[in-house]
Order: C-alpha cells, then structure tokens, then sequence
C-alpha cells in the first residue's frame, strides 16, 4: 500500500504575557504608555500564559482557512499547494 506525506497547517490563538518597567508621573500615565506601545517590554521578554492554546475556527478568523493540508513535508510555504482546508477542498493532482 503506498504512504503519503501532508503538512497539515493549523492556526491557533493564545495568550502571551509581556513585561514592563515604565517611567511615569502616575499610574494612569503609564498605563497608557504600556496600553499605546510606546514603550519596548522589558529586554523584549515575554512568555506564553500556560493552558490559553485555542485551535480558532474559521468563523472566529473572518471565514478565511484556519486549516490546511498541503503534500510533502519539506516545500516553503510559498511553493506549497493546498489540497484541502476547512473554508474549500481541493481535489488533489494524482501526478504529483
């Protein structure tokens, strides 16, 4: 029986937490420092909020694909062509 090899791309949202140290007069100031981006994080430290990882839906991202299915496993994205995803499906070529 003969094997295939698919890439399955899969878009997710989470929650990243990123550290601040900020100059102000008063709270409320560097709040909207913070809040504004006007002010880098903290030796651009930052981390990933353990258990937030959320596969999205396409509904979630405005209709467009949130998975895809492309053949072979090494190709750059750009070269990949999609066989399936969860908006449309393709009908794969059977000579590549």
């Amino acid at each position: 029986m003969p094997e295939f090899e698919f890439t399955k791309d899969i878009k997710y949202t989470t929650w990243w937490r990123e550290f601040y140290t900020v100059q102000a007069d008063n709270i409320d100031e560097a709040i909207k420092i913070v809040a504004e981006e006007k002010v880098d994080s903290d030796d651009g430290s930052s981390e990933e909020i353990d258990d937030c990882l959320q596969r999205m839906t396409a509904d979630e991202n405005g209709g467009m694909a949130t998975e895809q299915i492309f053949k072979g496993h090494d190709k750059p994205f750009n070269d990949r062509n999609i066989l399936w995803s969860n908006t449309k499906q393709f009908k794969a070529k059977k000579d590549e």
